[in-house]
């Protein structure tokens, strides 16, 4: 087998991963403020997995809701 040998995607296989990623994913697009969020984009910049890092922040506030609706109901 040649090491350099490029992979060729056939239009179908491009179509059927179109299609799947858009049946699959939610895009969203973050605009921060250079001056006010400065320490956002700080934290963005530094991270190794900027992904990994939205996703963990956005699940620990999901976490903080979910105890407070808790919390609610039963007071």
């Amino acid at each position: 087998m040649a090491a350099n040998k490029e992979y060729k995607s056939t239009e179908a296989h491009v179509r059927a991963v179109m299609k799947h990623n858009k049946k699959s994913y939610w895009h969203y697009n973050l605009s921060l403020n250079r001056n006010t969020d400065a320490e956002l984009i700080e934290m963005l910049d530094g991270a190794d997995n900027k992904l990994g890092l939205i996703k963990d922040a956005l699940r620990d506030h999901a976490k903080k809701l979910k105890r407070r609706a808790q919390t609610e109901t039963t007071e």
